[in-house]
């Protein structure tokens, strides 16, 4: 090799830098946008099988929940107001009423008086207990002035043969129009004159025999209306009685005064009570002492869309005030019902006090219901209803448009019942 080119190897580098052209500049940014898009796409790649996997997922859930939930009896097979145990031992059910009103009840001594009130609010608690054959009820009732109060609580167990027992705060059976569940009742309330005869509650037991054509209940309690008593102070004790005959028709439909056209078959009823309390109470205020004895007697006939009941009572009371002695009082009714969803009825009933200055009472009411739900969920009903005579001498516990005066009166009525 040359001495020249030697030295000029030595000089210079061995290796040239490169020139870049405008071309590959506009290569290298393309190159890295495909790459940008590239990752991009895998990233939304990704989670599309992740949003994918999570549906998936979302929908096994989900049918497995609802898979569980049908296998449940705490819902599957119960109404939506019940809870239970798998095998029934236990079941909780919740039932709500309210009765909402306006009233006007016009008369010869306080004039014309009107306005909303609400007579009428229930909260029941029910089920079964350590089997079917035994059953508990809790009913809290509430007053237009917000106190409130135990109904009754009871438990009650059943053997075979249609027996059962029952003890605790209970309702004695002794009337038709008392025995009645609030929300079968005719129009908004009961008759008036039912008030005189109803045993409200009592504490004590309670034995029931129930067969296809006959049944009864007689009840061993503190006395005729004595409430949650207490035994301090209580020397007073009552037995009331109820005795039924169907020779044909359904209990449960025997006791519905609504003859629902769609769902009661044909059916009579023959009922009577009896009540005998003696003794005294040293604790009640005011002072109860003496004997009393209350009696009924009742007929009821339906077929579908027509209903009729009538019915007696008779008291002779000791004890009572103003309010005890004789009385004897008849009620009337008829209801008609040309479609579920509405029923037209009329209602009379009269009494008297034997023996006494008063004069007679007799009263009449008419009213329509309507039926939304073709059952007594809801129902409103507007009536007209028209008392002549003395009501002092009664005890309210009916009809609460009716005041407690001596003049004829007159009221109008409408109502909505919620029951769920």
């Amino acid at each position: 090799m040359e001495l020249s080119t030697l030295l000029l190897a030595a000089v210079l580098p061995t290796t040239m830098p490169t020139t870049t052209t405008d071309s590959e500049v506009v290569l290298d940014a393309e190159i890295a946008t495909l790459r940008r898009e590239i990752a991009a796409h895998r990233r939304e790649v990704d989670r599309g099988r992740i949003h994918d996997l999570r549906r998936q997922e979302i929908a096994s859930l989900v049918a497995a929940t609802l898979d569980d939930a049908a296998s449940r009896t705490s819902f599957a097979t119960r109404p939506w107001n019940e809870i239970g145990s798998e095998d029934g031992a236990f079941t909780l059910r919740l039932n709500l009423y309210e009765q909402f009103d306006w009233v006007l009840n016009h008369n010869a001594i306080d004039g014309t008086q009107k306005g909303f009130a609400i007579f009428n609010t229930r909260i029941t608690f029910s089920g079964t207990v350590i089997d079917p054959s035994w059953q508990y009820v809790i009913r809290l009732s509430m007053g237009a002035d917000g106190t409130g109060d135990d109904e009754f609580a009871y438990i009650q167990k059943t053997f075979d043969g249609g027996w059962s027992v029952q003890a605790g705060l209970l309702t004695p059976m002794f009337s038709l129009e008392q025995a009645l569940a609030t929300t079968e009742i005719l129009g908004s309330s009961l008759s008036y004159v039912a008030g005189q005869f109803d045993p409200e509650n009592a504490e004590g037991a309670a034995i029931a025999w129930q067969g296809d054509d006959l049944r009864g209940w007689v009840t061993l309690c503190n006395g005729w209306s004595s409430g949650d008593a207490n035994w301090v102070g209580n020397q007073r004790t009552g037995v009331i009685a109820r005795g039924e005959w169907k020779p044909f028709g359904d209990w449960n439909d025997l006791y519905l005064f609504n003859p629902y056209p769609e769902t009661i078959a044909d059916g009579l009823l023959v009922g009577a009570g009896g009540a005998f309390t003696w003794g005294s109470n040293d604790a009640a205020i005011p002072f109860i002492d003496g004997d009393t004895t209350q009696l009924t007697a009742d007929l009821s006939w339906q077929r579908p869309g027509l209903g009729l009941m009538g019915c007696v009572y008779w008291q002779d009371a000791e004890a009572g005030g103003d309010l005890a002695g004789r009385r004897v009082a008849a009620v009337g009714q008829i209801a008609v019902m040309p479609t579920p969803e509405w029923s037209l009825y009329v209602r009379g009933e009269w009494g008297t006090v034997p023996g006494g200055d008063q004069p007679d009472l007799a009263g009449v009411t008419v009213g329509t219901s309507w039926f939304p739900a073709e059952d007594a969920s809801v129902k409103w009903t507007i009536e007209l209803l028209g008392m002549l005579g003395d009501t002092t001498g009664w005890r309210i516990d009916g009809d609460p448009a009716i005041l407690q005066i001596d003049a004829d009166q007159f009221a109008i009525r409408t109502q909505i019942q919620i029951s769920l």
